[in-house]
């Protein structure tokens, strides 16, 4: 009885995870309140759901990485920056946190008044609620996924719902169900990817035309999509993909087969027409450009911000709270995100936020290419490539544009992670490798 009620905890942790895969970008990349908010609970539940597992079966190994260090700390970080503080102390800690504090709060109030490192505790409470959540789900997946089922199951679910988005977007205008083309690009990068690394592992011929055509397919929509910045990240992240090829003797005649596909995406689109794919690629590096123009604008802007915020940040998710006091940009144009995650990210958490997940990742790519490196079996490597290629892609593309700020990529970004950091050691005990000595990391 015990492990059938395990059991079932699992089935039901899959089946809500594959439903927001589903649901999240479909709903317009969640990005409103409801959608937002029912991806948030459904991903505690998944958390909770898991927790009755554990109690039920004492039997889970829950996964000891050292790069949980770094995500415990920056949540923390979070959490100080809501911690009300003495007002002097507030003033060693952050003089412009102080400044604003006494500058722009009225004198009635003032004495009521709980003195923090954030500009405005309810967009940071939001942003952290929202932060554990996706977190949550990675941790879970983390420690549920096991076999090479499992990890498949949800890379086809992944794969599926990326196809069909991507048959949507070409549909419409290349950007549904997305509000913003480069968003829509940006999911896409990542299930290419992953569909690029399941045909690198061994797969029979039908099942081999099939994800071939769906990637091409993707591919195909991507550059239709007209996505600069997406472009650009799909094509230096493929090149990383090729040069890592190479290190592996036994995948290094795929390249070939990635090559096929991106010529064919190529083929299929100037046969319907690429005039406007090349006159928006001319535009790459035009600062004549509006949109490039102003984001040079916004970058200079938040230079200032980090300047004044250099520590602490201003606050997650403090951005459009904090940035109308710097805003030097003309025109009535409301700038809710920064274009630039990585500024974003330094200018609400500071360098110790930025220092913290610089740290994060360091420590997720080592794990997973040191390990890598001495894997044979063909599942293993392919899925850990085509996971690590998708995450390089994306955290690329948000150097020029807020991608990660967007919930169903966020959310996807999260369960790619998860995907794979747990595929490099799928079926590894029945493996005699040399990566035995890899195995504490």
């Amino acid at each position: 009885m015990t492990m059938s009620l395990g059991k079932i905890c699992g089935y039901v942790i899959e089946g809500l995870v594959y439903s927001m895969l589903i649901f999240s970008p479909l709903a317009f990349g969640s990005v409103e309140i409801l959608p937002l908010t029912i991806l948030e609970s459904v991903s505690f539940l998944i958390l909770f759901i898991w927790l009755v597992k554990f109690l039920i079966t004492k039997e889970l190994q829950i996964v000891k990485r050292f790069f949980w260090l770094p995500v415990v700390l920056f949540i923390l970080l979070v959490v100080f920056q809501l911690t009300p503080q003495p007002k002097a102390l507030l003033g060693l800690l952050s003089a412009k946190h102080l400044y604003i504090f006494t500058t722009f709060i009225p004198n009635e109030v003032i004495s009521k008044v709980q003195y923090c490192l954030t500009v405005c505790k309810d967009l940071t409470i939001s942003k952290l609620i929202e932060l554990l959540s996706f977190t949550a789900v990675f941790f879970v997946l983390l420690n549920s996924l096991e076999t090479k089922k499992q990890f498949k199951r949800i890379v086809i679910i992944i794969i599926s719902i990326g196809f069909f988005v991507s048959v949507l977007g070409m549909a419409k205008n290349f950007a549904y169900p997305f509000i913003n083309k480069n968003h829509f690009a940006g999911y896409l990068e990542m299930v290419i990817f992953m569909t690029i690394g399941l045909l690198l592992t061994e797969l029979d011929r039908q099942k081999r035309v099939i994800f071939s055509f769906i990637a091409i397919t993707m591919i195909f929509t991507l550059f239709l999509s007209l996505s600069r910045a997406g472009l650009l990240s799909f094509f230096i992240s493929l090149l990383v993909m090729f040069c890592l090829l190479r290190l592996r003797k036994a995948i290094r005649k795929k390249t070939v087969l990635i090559a096929v596909l991106v010529i064919f995406a190529f083929l299929f689109m100037f046969i319907s027409g690429a005039d406007p794919f090349l006159t928006r690629i001319s535009t790459l590096f035009n600062k004549e450009a509006i949109s490039i123009e102003s984001r040079w604008v916004i970058w200079k802007d938040m230079l200032k911000i980090i300047y004044d915020f250099p520590i602490f940040g201003s606050g997650l998710g403090t951005f459009k709270s904090i940035y109308p006091m710097y805003k030097t940009l003309t025109g009535q144009v409301v700038i809710s995100q920064a274009h630039n995650d990585l500024l974003q990210l330094i200018s609400e958490t500071g360098l110790l936020g930025m220092g913290l997940t610089l740290w994060f990742f360091w420590l997720f790519f080592k794990n997973i290419f040191e390990v890598w490196l001495f894997r044979h079996h063909p599942f293993a490597k392919g899925i850990t490539l085509g996971g690590a290629c998708a995450i390089f892609s994306i955290l690329l593309h948000s150097f020029f544009d807020f991608n990660l700020q967007i919930p169903a990529n966020s959310f996807l970004f999260m369960v790619i992670m998860a995907v794979t950091y747990g595929s490099v050691f799928v079926e590894y005990k029945n493996e005699n490798e040399i990566a035995k000595a890899h195995n504490n990391i």
